[in-house]
């Protein structure tokens, strides 16, 4: 949940109108005014309502997704913006898909949302230098770097608890003399859902002792100027102690700020004598907030957040030298640390030298991160993600640390105090001891984690397919083995998607078919990249295990088309599951031979299990006259891939994730294995396979690979030890010839974690 506005100031308001007999439009046209007003519980309200009565208009579903994203309910939103996206392909909405990806990284389910970043992207290839072709492009970068990341070093980070956080939003704490200064948006007027009711609901800064039971205070602000405070946002407090003077941002309901600074009373705790600062930092045509005074080279300068023009995008980091007038003009901190996106709550540590910062554009998690940048604050070098453990996949920023230790605001599902939904900040602290970063070597030594504990968890980012043009590599050949590598391949393949689309226009078959031509260029655009996108970031989580001495066996099973015999298709996919072992072979200059030859000195050694599956064919009939249907169809170039089924550790001896324990794998038994239908006269086929997982864990389902188009399968993702679970396949036999033997691979993390599964029938 990407929001300013949750930075600047938040409204909830929340009528009940008796419209709901009017029509759907009349219904959304009130949640598109509270929408408007960033009152995004009051949008919600009416555009569920709205849902009730049309639960089929693309309109309704989108803008109940976004409302839902802005409330941080991601995977819900996430399902909304799936059935808008279905209903209206992108025709109306063009950005559902990149909300959709966005909903899917927010939940941090970031494999779902890299598939629709790839298909958010392909309007917006023609202009590669278009904001939104970057943002999409970055955002699906940064969902790869996301997916790479394992746990960062341990921290306790603990919530605040309700005597701080409400069921509103805290944020931006800082700590003075055992105090803490924060913004609330705290109410007396909360109801069960959550909502608001007041509608001059305003964000206050409230101090606190860090003691337990202290009560919360309002900071007193009292002004000469004859600008009305009261009914105004008051955020972002920071106290620069050597000149007691207070800065902190006073925003109107329109989220429109400007940096003030006032004398600060340590006694009485307030703030006399405050004014906005001069129009050097408060540029009246911008929103200036989030300011700290810094010291540099013995000379003042205030660090702060501004959307001015000479940016580089949204919101950047701005610095201006202090001066006896007020303040210089500001410098924009440069683009290594200001993106296209957002950049804000800035917290310079005076002791280390060390400037954080939160960005919605750098490499992250999701929604915003908290980072750290290296090098002098006027020459930034690079930038340092701070880690999962102090970022997750919704928003977390305003970074303040003192004394070893840290606070930081963030609206992460777990442990936050709103609980109803979770859309807010809370405040959370724990102990961090800064140490200066001098010298670095490359960038990314801060950008690369270890990436995976256990050779277990490989299998979650399983199968893998990989697709192949007609008859290769080494077309009208009998040979079982090649030379080629898969990687110059399916490069080769990508610069046929003319050919391919030209083939489709000019067929008579398909030349009217607008949706087959949308098959295949979204065939290119999304399933052969995320193949190849797949395979290079399996690679380096395949190495890394191996040097760790792991003996690893690896399942590839390969598949041609219906056009070949069996026994030229059986040659044809050993020749496509070799062009996949010379890619392995060659990694990193050869990285990976030893393991493949069995002569590391590690003892590490990798195994590759060869399933040529050339004599069992994709049962999905082909016309074999029409090239168009025989090559160049979606369906056709389906069959012709290799898959990276599963991978296992084969020494025997599992270990839990910390290598102290033995590993107690789960285990599948089937109540059968196989069905034998003979002829089959009707058009759906159900049948199901009853799962027991009789092991020592939880039977996780990652996949069930099948080698039919027509089959619906429904399966559970886990299933406890001791209980049951159903496989259900639906076979939908309208498109099946003659005699079919389906087969379905099934791929856990049980012991052993591959089980095929058969239904033979006729037709």
């Amino acid at each position: 949940m990407s929001k300013i506005s949750i930075i600047l100031v938040i409204s909830f308001l929340v009528f009940n109108l008796d419209i709901f007999s009017q029509g759907t439009p009349q219904i959304v046209e009130f949640g598109d005014k509270y929408y408007e007003q960033k009152d995004f519980l009051g949008a919600n309200y009416y555009y569920e309502k709205a849902l009730n009565v049309d639960s089929s208009n693309a309109e309704v579903l989108y803008k109940y997704a976004l409302s839902l994203s802005e409330l941080n309910q991601n995977e819900k939103a996430a399902r909304y913006f799936l059935k808008s996206s279905l209903i209206d392909r992108g025709a109306e909405f063009p950005d559902v898909y990149y909300r959709l990806a966005e909903a899917y990284r927010t939940s941090g389910d970031y494999r779902k949302a890299r598939r629709y970043y790839n298909k958010a992207i392909i309007p917006y290839r023609s202009d590669r230098k278009s904001y939104w072709y970057k943002r999409i492009d970055q955002s699906k970068n940064s969902n790869t770097w996301a997916m790479k990341q394992s746990d960062s070093e341990e921290i306790d980070i603990q919530n605040l608890g309700a005597e701080i956080n409400s069921s509103s939003s805290e944020f931006g704490a800082s700590i003075y003399h055992n105090t803490i200064f924060y913004t609330s948006l705290r109410a007396d007027s909360i109801e069960q859902d959550g909502s608001m009711r007041d509608k001059h609901y305003l964000s206050r800064i409230l101090h606190q002792e860090l003691v337990k039971g202290s009560k919360a205070k309002e900071l007193r602000i009292s002004s000469n100027s004859k600008l009305d405070l009261i009914n105004k946002n008051w955020a972002n407090f920071y106290l620069d102690e050597k000149s007691k003077t207070a800065y902190f941002s006073i925003c109107d309901t329109n989220n429109i700020c400007q940096i003030w600074s006032g004398d600060y009373d340590a006694k009485k705790i307030e703030v006399k004598n405050a004014k906005a600062l001069n129009r050097n930092i408060n540029d009246p045509s911008s929103n200036n907030t989030q300011a700290q005074l810094i010291e540099l080279e013995k000379e003042k300068y205030l660090l702060f957040v501004s959307n001015r023009e000479r940016g580089f995008g949204g919101y950047d980091l701005w610095l201006a030298k202090k001066e006896d007038f007020g303040f210089d003009e500001a410098l924009n901190l440069g683009n290594v640390i200001n993106t296209e996106g957002n950049e804000i709550t800035p917290f310079y540590h005076k002791e280390s030298k060390t400037l954080f910062f939160s960005s919605d554009w750098h490499n992250g998690f999701g929604g915003y991160d908290n980072f750290q940048a290296i090098g002098d604050i006027k020459n930034i070098k690079t930038i340092k993600n701070l880690g999962n453990k102090l970022n997750s996949s919704q928003d977390d920023y305003y970074f303040f640390a003192k004394n070893n230790k840290a606070l930081i605001s963030s609206n992460k599902i777990e442990d936050n105090i709103g609980g109803f939904n979770s859309c807010c900040n809370d405040l959370y602290i724990f102990n961090y001891e800064i140490e200066e970063i001098e010298e670095i070597e490359t960038k990314e030594e801060f950008e690369s984690f270890p990436i995976i504990e256990n050779v277990v968890s490989l299998n979650k980012y399983l199968p893998l397919n990989l697709y192949f043009h007609n008859d290769s590599p080494d077309p009208n050949s009998r040979d079982t083995t090649t030379k080629e590598n898969y990687k110059a391949l399916v490069q080769d393949y990508l610069e046929l998607e003319n050919e391919y689309v030209n083939a489709i226009k000019n067929s008579s078959k398909y030349a009217q078919d607008e949706v087959e031509l949308d098959k295949i260029k979204k065939f290119f655009e999304e399933d052969i990249i995320t193949g190849i996108e797949d395979l290079e970031f399996f690679t380096p989580l395949l190495k890394q295990e191996l040097d760790k001495g792991a003996k690893i066996q690896l399942t590839i099973k390969g598949f041609a088309s219906s056009l070949f015999s069996a026994d030229y298709n059986l040659n044809l996919t050993l020749r496509r599951i070799q062009s996949l072992i010379n890619y392995f072979a060659a990694y990193e200059n050869g990285a990976l031979r030893p393991y493949l030859n069995g002569s590391a000195n590690n003892g590490g050694k990798l195994i590759i299990q060869k399933l040529p599956y050339g004599e069992f064919a994709s049962t999905i009939y082909l016309d074999e006259d029409d090239p168009a249907s025989a090559i160049y169809s979606k369906a056709a170039a389906e069959q012709r891939k290799i898959e990276m089924i599963a991978i296992e550790e084969i020494d025997g001896n599992m270990k839990n994730f910390d290598s102290q324990t033995s590993y107690l794998a789960p285990k599948i038994e089937f109540n059968s294995t196989s069905y034998s239908l003979g002829k089959v006269n009707e058009l759906i086929v159900e049948r199901f396979f009853l799962i027991t997982n009789t092991g020592g864990a939880d039977l996780e389902i990652y996949n069930i690979i099948d080698n039919c188009d027509c089959l619906d399968i429904k399966y559970p993702k886990l299933i406890k030890k001791n209980m049951k679970g159903k496989i259900v396949i639906r076979i939908n036999t309208q498109s099946l010839k003659d005699k079919v033997s389906i087969e379905l691979t099934v791929v856990s993390n049980s012991q052993p974690n591959i089980h095929v599964l058969k239904i033979d029938l006729e037709k």
